[in-house]
């Protein structure tokens, strides 16, 4: 299984990659590799619950709008260096653009079952009740990284380098490609992500 992959069991932190959160860079700085799979808390938690029990456990969560439009640009473009679900590519392709996406394929889907790139973050960090299971989470748009690597430090004493990552980050305004009755139906559809990470509507 993924999670028992060496890079995961030499190491005292577990990284929950929830995907188009900048998964893969903060991969790289943890375990030394960009992919690694997107277990989630609730399987790691059920699983195995001591394994998943004695490591430092923490995500970066991203706003809502953001992260969704971040998703469809990567299936628009093809799925970037990743194996991307074919049958995703093709379907966005058969929209105009994302308002379309979301007012005509979104809004009758349920997204607890899509492709994990339009699954609710809270799919990957939360109990199936609703409870956060990681020890932390830190906004992508809020931190300071070096910061994040200090605070991981004290309560690890490993060291991480994460410089270089805030170029990476999007500074545009949250759900600017998204008019109206999109963001209506993203806070309806996401409204578990905007609550729990506490991003405003």
């Amino acid at each position: 299984l993924g999670f028992y992959k060496q890079e995961y069991t030499d190491s005292s932190i577990l990284f929950v990659h929830i995907p188009k959160n900048a998964g893969v860079f903060f991969n790289l700085a943890i375990y030394g590799k960009e992919h690694l799979g997107h277990n989630s808390a609730r399987f790691l938690n059920e699983y195995d619950r001591e394994y998943f029990s004695e490591k430092y456990s923490f995500c970066f969560s991203r706003n809502p709008y953001s992260r969704f439009i971040s998703a469809f640009n990567f299936l628009k473009q093809g799925g970037a260096d990743v194996l991307a679900d074919p049958r995703y590519i093709k379907l966005v392709d058969e929209f105009s653009d994302i308002n379309d996406f979301v007012s005509n394929w979104l809004a009758y889907k349920d997204v607890e079952k899509l492709d994990y790139v339009f699954r609710p973050q809270t799919f990957f960090v939360c109990s199936a009740s609703g409870e956060f299971l990681l020890d932390d989470f830190f906004r992508l748009e809020d931190e300071n990284f070096n910061n994040v690597a200090e605070y991981i430090y004290k309560r690890t004493k490993i060291e991480l380098n994460f410089c270089g990552q805030e170029k990476n980050i999007s500074r545009k305004k949250e759900g600017s490609d998204l008019n109206m009755e999109s963001k209506r139906i993203i806070q309806e559809k996401y409204k578990k992500d905007f609550e729990v990470f506490g991003y405003e509507y």
